[in-house]
């Protein structure tokens, strides 16, 4: 091989096999950096170097750190360069040289070693590199470098041991010194308090008793005789406890001060003792023992404290707390009293108007008893808020945890408040966005029971416009999962003073006599105090004449596993379309849609609904949802749309207030094909719109659900339901009105009672006949229900009863606290049903037992 390093430099030739023993570790590179040559030592330590490669996707610059091309390479010829190896990041440092004849470039590299162990990780020896390379001197030289710095630094570390050494003897010198001082110190200072202490003892108010080392008085101040009565010459000698201790001094403490003094301790009690006089009075007494200068016990100083008074005042609040106490139990044994008195007539009063909501009245006689039951309804809440009211005062409300789904909570709660909300003329609706789940596990029941008080207030101040429940899950925070509930109503607004006073209880917007709200003034403190009990935060945000939106937020946690929202399909290529000028309700309806992921076009135009109809493309029998809009007639937008529709037919839903259900069950004929009584609950709609072009996965069900329809209905014949056999059940209760009520609830439900009127009836008539259940009141005269259940569970356990298998027996009690509910579960009750009790409420628990039955 031949190259010129210069003009002036003579031609060299070399075959390859001697330039490759000059130069192992060198790499030739033609016009287009393709590998050309490798040298021997150079591949041995890299592999993937092998001709024909690409030089730039093997090695890079690494100082300069430029990338490589053939022109930079040949302009920097003689160049020293550092270069790396980019697999294995080994660096290697030489010169170019340019081979002007082959326009060839040549790389003279070596490794960069900083250590003779390099040459073993990189797998080399000395066969490896060129006689005489001064890389190995180099190398030599570094070590012999290293191995100096390396014993300097011994020598280094060895002295600065020696040196920390040094510094901590003189340290613990220095320590042994200054405790020497400190002990000097502590002596003339101790010696100077002994001398203080004696002048103060001899002034002090308080009574100092100083003793020998077995407790035996030798020096008092003038405040024990002041206290005690005894002179100190009446005090040397003996010990305290025999001159101030009697009958009512507490034998406990005594002994514990005498165990105190044979142990050489110190104590800290409190007695009641006696002056000479026989006075009694109670001390702090205060006992530290004296040590010589051997550490022996050599005296006792005690401090005698008068506390009489604050014994006295201890006593008094005692005293205090057990009245305070028990006026909390009076008022508790009243409330529930008052609660069962209460509850027992208005379980007739209720019972009997929802008896004859169920038959046919004429329009007034129905509207006296709607008026009837609106009214104990009125009453009972009253009623249930006091009760909650003071167990949230007592400490006595307790959580539950439970899965509930969100749009049943929600529903529910519009849905008792729908009917006062239509009478006034308010749209009444609910927006839950797609993100929110569907399922949660927290208290559902008092969940609702807040929600139900903050849309049942915004209702009662709204006057017209709307009241809106708006519920959302944010992101998770820090401290864990928050439900959100707003509802915003468009009524009178609330002040900033107002505000203060807002969650206070009994406290009400307008408290004076002629004042328009009715109300206890409890409702919304109950919440808040629930709120609280729960961990959360409830507000408001308002101002007068503007309307109000009240927030709560509670930390709950999502269903893992959550309920499939896909319940009703077919409706991709021909959409539910939505007639309304109610942009709140139009808004609330499509949020219930796209939840269950249902498309639905909202329009409030007629002839844009009609031209929508008409379209090719909706040539399928269409579901059409017509909004009962105040100032339309929507009979007549019911013709049009059948009339303007040619081919396939069109399902028409009519979304309506009650008064207008009512008054379309009593045409002839109807021109819509459903009913869904507003405000709107998603499982009614979907049963409305299962005769359109959706697959019918959900039963088809008649829309009038509510007990404010029954007047619509036919009167229900006294036929037990389809999949409940008839039941002889026995009806304990004393109150004429009650079983009256109980007896014609039965009848609807269709069984069979039998009356006893206490418990012990119950027992005898159990004797003469066979009963699959048991409705038991609990107060009773004679014997009461909870005595009544505990003999027949002992007459079952020890069988000596008519029938095999333990008698179902069910609660049916005016007594309304939780833990009355408990005492009936005790009592070995399988069930609990608290008066007032709807048909609806007792035909559930039949069904319960039926299933467990089963």
């Amino acid at each position: 091989m031949s190259f010129e390093r210069s003009s002036s430099t003579p031609t060299l030739t070399l075959s390859p096999a001697q330039f490759s023993a000059v130069f192992p570790f060198h790499l030739a590179l033609d016009s287009e950096l393709s590998i050309v040559q490798v040298g021997p030592s150079l591949q041995h330590i890299f592999p993937d170097v092998a001709v024909g490669g690409a030089f730039a996707e093997l090695f890079g610059m690494r100082r300069p750190d430029l990338i490589p091309t053939f022109s930079l390479l040949k302009d920097r010829t003689e160049s020293l360069i550092l270069w790396e190896h980019l697999l294995s990041h080994q660096l290697l440092r030489g010169e170019v040289i340019y081979l002007e004849e082959s326009n060839h470039l040549m790389l003279i590299w070596h490794p960069w070693l900083t250590d003779p162990g390099d040459l073993v990780e990189l797998g080399l020896t000395l066969k490896d590199f060129a006689p005489h390379d001064p890389l190995f001197d180099l190398l030599n030289v570094v070590q012999s470098h290293r191995s100096a710095l390396e014993d300097v630094k011994k020598l280094v570390e060895r002295l600065s041991q020696q040196r920390s050494e040094l510094r901590k003897a003189n340290q613990t010198l220095f320590e042994q010194n200054a405790a020497l001082r400190q002990a000097d110190e502590q002596l003339i200072a101790q010696q100077a308090e002994t001398r203080k202490l004696a002048l103060i003892a001899s002034r002090t108010d308080n009574a100092v008793v100083l003793t020998d080392a077995k407790g035996k008085t030798i020096w008092v101040n003038e405040g024990f005789v002041r206290l005690t009565g005894f002179e100190m010459d009446e005090a040397i000698g003996k010990t305290p406890g025999s001159l101030l201790q009697g009958q009512k001094s507490d034998p406990k403490v005594v002994e514990l001060m005498r165990s105190r003094i044979r142990q050489g301790k110190g104590f800290s009690v409190e007695l009641l003792n006696y002056k000479k006089s026989g006075e009694r009075y109670w001390v702090a007494i205060e006992v530290q023992p004296i040590h010589d200068e051997s550490g022996a016990i050599s005296n006792f100083m005690g401090i005698e404290s008068d506390i009489t008074e604050r014994k006295r005042f201890e006593e008094q609040l005692m005293a205090t707390t057990a009245a305070a106490n028990s006026a909390s139990r009076a008022k508790s044994e009243f409330l529930a009293t008052m609660s069962h008195e209460i509850r027992t007539p208005m379980n007739g009063i209720l019972g009997m108007a929802e008896l004859l909501m169920q038959t046919r009245l004429g329009p007034e006689q129905h509207e006296f008893v709607e008026a009837i039951q609106s009214s104990g309804v009125a009453l009972l809440k009253i009623i249930n808020d006091i009760l909650d009211f003071s167990k949230v005062e007592a400490g006595k409300m307790s959580l539950e945890e439970t899965d509930f789904e969100i749009l049943g909570l929600v529903e529910g709660v519009l849905e008792l408040e729908g009917r006062r909300a239509q009478q006034k003329g308010i749209e009444l609706v609910s927006i839950i966005p797609p993100e929110v789940p569907e399922a949660f596990r927290g208290d559902e029941g008092r969940l609702r029971q807040i929600l139900l008080n903050l849309v049942g207030n915004a209702v009662k101040f709204t006057e017209r416009g709307s009241v809106t429940v708006r519920v959302n899950f944010p992101e998770q925070t820090d401290s864990g999962s928050l439900l959100r509930f707003e509802v915003t109503d468009t009524g009178v607004g609330v002040s900033d003073e107002q505000k203060k006073l807002l969650f206070t209880p009994f406290s009400q917007l307008d408290a004076t006599p002629s004042r328009k709200y009715g109300g206890t003034g409890l409702g919304l403190a109950i919440a808040r105090r629930l709120v609280s009990l729960m961990k959360g935060q409830i507000g408001l945000e308002s101002q007068p004449g503007s309307g109000s939106t009240f927030w709560f937020e509670v930390p709950v946690n999502a269903v893992k596993d959550q309920p499939d929202r896909k319940i009703l399909g077919g409706f991709e290529d021909t959409p539910i379309l939505v007639y309304s000028k109610t942009p709140l309700f139009t808004k609330s309806l499509l949020n219930m849609f796209e939840r269950i992921g249902v498309a639905a076009v909202a329009m409030d135009q007629m002839d844009q609904m009609l031209g929508q109809l008409s379209r090719p493309q909706n040539q399928k029998r269409q579901v059409v949802l017509i909004d009962e809009t105040p100032g339309e007639d929507p009979d007549e937008i019911a013709s049009r749309i059948r009339e303007s529709r040619e081919g396939p037919s069109v399902h028409l839903v009519l979304l309506c207030t009650f008064a207008s259900l009512a008054a379309s069950a009593k045409k002839e004929a109807s021109l819509y094909d459903d009913y869904v009584l507003k405000p709107i609950k998603r499982e009614r709609l979907i049963n409305a719109i299962q005769g359109g072009p959706g697959p019918k996965t959900v039963p088809k069900s008649a829309p009038l659900t509510s007990v404010e329809t029954a007047e619509l209905r036919p009167e229900p014949s006294a036929q037990p339901a389809p999949e409940t056999s008839l039941l002889k059940i026995l009806l304990v209760e004393d109150n004429e009105i009650n079983r009256r009520v109980a007896q014609a609830m039965i009848g609807k439900l269709g069984h069979q009672t039998e009356v006893a009127v206490n418990g012990q009836d119950a027992l005898e008539a159990l004797g003469k006949a066979q009963y699959d259940l048991i409705l038991m009141d609990c107060q009773m005269p004679v014997m009461d229900g909870f005595e009544a259940t505990r003999l027949i569970r002992s007459k079952e356990r020890s069988g000596h009863t008519t029938y095999s298998k333990p008698i179902h027996i069910i609660a049916m009690t005016a007594n309304a606290l939780a833990r009355d509910r408990e005492e009936c579960l005790e009592a070995g009750m399988n069930d609990y049903l608290s008066k007032p009790v709807s048909v609806q409420d007792l035909k559930a628990a039949i069904e319960r037992f039926v299933t467990e039955r089963a």
